[in-house]
């Protein structure tokens, strides 16, 4: 069973209808995979929600997955790999993924070449 640390892209992308997303929330949903959420993801689909269905379609399909929470050992890991004018929340997000030993599911390019080697990527599109 793999880990994965869902980025934002791919929720919205499944709420949104985009079939490329599916397999892998599917694959959470009934158990077959591993999905897990970091705070930040949270915070950014509140940010995204559109109208009150979306907003409680977001809140159903997250309580599917485990939510980590922002600790002392993963912003002391974010501290360390953060480089200058790269997005803290990237930073923050991309070490949950290294404290979990998850692989990072995303459809973001920039956050691969941002943070290279420090975590395991799978581009679902």
């Amino acid at each position: 069973m793999t880990k994965f640390l869902f980025d934002t892209n791919v929720l919205l992308d499944y709420l949104r209808g985009d079939p490329k997303a599916a397999p892998y929330v599917e694959a959470v949903l009934d158990g077959s995979e591993e999905g897990y959420l970091s705070v930040i993801t949270l915070f950014e689909l509140g940010r995204a929600i559109r109208d009150s269905k979306e907003e409680l379609m977001i809140d159903a399909l997250t309580s599917k997955f485990e939510i980590v929470p922002l600790t002392s050992d993963i912003a002391t890991l974010a501290r360390g790999i953060v480089k200058q004018n790269l997005p803290a929340a990237d930073a923050l997000f991309v070490a949950t993924a290294m404290k979990l030993g998850a692989t990072i599911l995303t459809a973001d390019i920039a956050l691969q070449s941002e943070f290279g080697s420090l975590a395991s990527y799978a581009d679902y599109r």
